[in-house]
């Protein structure tokens, strides 16, 4: 979903009689005269690419909407900003459908004094900022009050600089953040596996190309698909990888036909995949086992076929990380993870050879015998956490005694045996086109949280 933008006018102040109704009908009625209220605009640290707009009504009982146009969509629809204003909420009711009207009012509408700030806008360009009152039913009730103001010229690009935060780095995908020095510079950001890097001074030729064939494809004029693939500001992409690789994330200033800037370096900042995903979502556990000949002679009718088996019974304590766990039970010694590695172990026990989410399991086991205890927890994202696992040498002198066993109606179905087949002894990319200018803030995040 694109976020609403809403940018602010520098050293502006503008009042506003409304006129509203709750029941004019869709949009297409007559308003009926509403005796106030009033806005004061104003807006505050305007720079190239973000600024302050705060608004307080004389009525703080009705709500009203404040957004901004830029100056060439603000042409092409004749200066009617009801009109841009009616279409624009009009698209949130066509797109969320399953939300109703009053809730996406609710994210959209401001009542009483608000201020937002924006970032990203475009340097040296003239937007229209506007507020007007919105009824019940998303229909403009008033006349607008607009004003214009003019983003601040750009830095010089040459002087932008580039840092990288590998923020979510997993086996199949990379969420990185990329901070420029200067917010108001223009830059192509992107990865590419280290084995297919063709140089820093081979790149940015490399993305011009790829650039003028998408432009020449798509019918568009280059400085669109620019406008499309650039950013602006600091970005956050996640990017689709492969396990066990290395990658340059990279990024450097371009100009509006997405040449690399006179004397702009190309920055750029290594990292590697891991082969498999591990969360910190652990799980802690303490074990007894116990004689079945002992439970048979206890209770035979509780326990008719102990008779020369072990019974293990396994506690389980997962920490806050954990929203998952399972617990798992291997004849034999299955430490070894050359021999039993962890992917098909974690994967035999996800297939049923494990019990899981139990605060307690048990295991009936023939005999005394040396086993595996096995556990991993998962967190809420479904990753895996490490696989934990303890040689049991189980034996009749080492058995726990018949009353502390757990009542077996309080505790999981039995498990069986874990069984894991021992190993054998032996073009660049572009960011999606889109468009990237100021957003504002606090309507995505109201949206974001329904």
């Amino acid at each position: 979903m694109k976020n609403l933008t809403k940018y602010l006018f520098l050293g502006a102040a503008a009042l506003l009689t409304a006129a509203c109704s709750d029941d004019n009908g869709g949009g297409g009625g007559q308003e009926r005269p509403y005796d106030g209220p009033t806005f004061e605009l104003s807006c505050s640290d305007v720079t190239a690419t973000s600024a302050m707009l705060s608004i307080v009504p004389s009525d703080d009982t009705v709500g009203y909407y404040f957004d901004v146009i830029p100056a060439e969509e603000y042409a092409a629809v004749g200066g009617n900003v009801t009109e841009w204003a009616r279409d624009l909420i009009l698209y949130y009711f066509q797109n969320y459908p399953m939300l109703p009207v009053e809730v996406i009012l609710e994210g959209l509408l401001s009542y009483g004094a608000d201020s937002d700030t924006v970032e990203g806008l475009e340097p040296d360009s003239k937007y229209y900022a506007y507020a007007i009152a919105i009824d019940s039913q998303g229909n403009p009730c008033s006349k607008p009050v607009v004003a214009d103001f003019t983003t601040e010229a750009p830095g010089d690009p040459k002087d932008c600089g580039f840092d990288f935060k590998m923020e979510r780095i997993l086996s199949n995908s990379a969420t990185i953040v990329v901070r420029p020095s200067d917010t108001s510079t223009r830059y192509w950001y992107s990865i590419e596996e280290v084995d297919g890097w063709q140089g820093d001074a081979a790149i940015p030729g490399l993305v011009k190309m790829t650039i003028d064939t998408y432009a020449q494809s798509a019918g568009m004029p280059v400085e669109n698909v620019v406008k499309g693939v650039t950013f602006r500001g600091e970005s956050s992409e996640r990017w689709d990888v492969m396990p066990n690789t290395s990658y340059y994330a990279y990024a450097f200033a371009v100009d509006a036909e997405g040449n690399i800037c006179p004397d702009c370096m190309l920055y750029k900042e290594r990292f590697k995949t891991p082969e498999y995903d591990i969360s910190q979502a652990e799980v802690s556990l303490t074990y007894r086992y116990f004689d079945g000949d002992e439970l048979y002679a206890a209770n035979a009718t509780k326990y008719p076929n102990a008779r020369g088996k072990v019974l293990l019974q396994v506690e389980a304590t997962p920490n806050e990380e954990a929203a998952d766990w399972l617990v798992a039970f291997g004849s034999g010694d299955m430490t070894d993870p050359s021999i039993y590695p962890d992917s098909q172990t974690i994967q035999a026990m996800l297939q049923g050879g494990g019990q899981r989410s139990r605060k307690v399991s048990q295991f009936w086991i023939d005999g005394w015998k040396i086993g595996t205890l096995m556990s991993f927890g998962v967190d809420a994202y479904g990753l895996n956490g490490t696989l934990y696992r303890k040689l049991l040498d189980m034996k009749k002198e080492g058995a726990s005694p018949v009353s502390q066993v757990k009542d077996p109606s309080s505790v999981a179905a039995t498990g069986t045996a874990l069984e894991v087949a021992a190993r054998p002894a032996t073009g660049l990319r572009m960011p999606p086109l889109q468009s990237r200018t100021g957003q504002r803030t606090t309507v995505g995040r109201l949206f974001a949280e329904k």
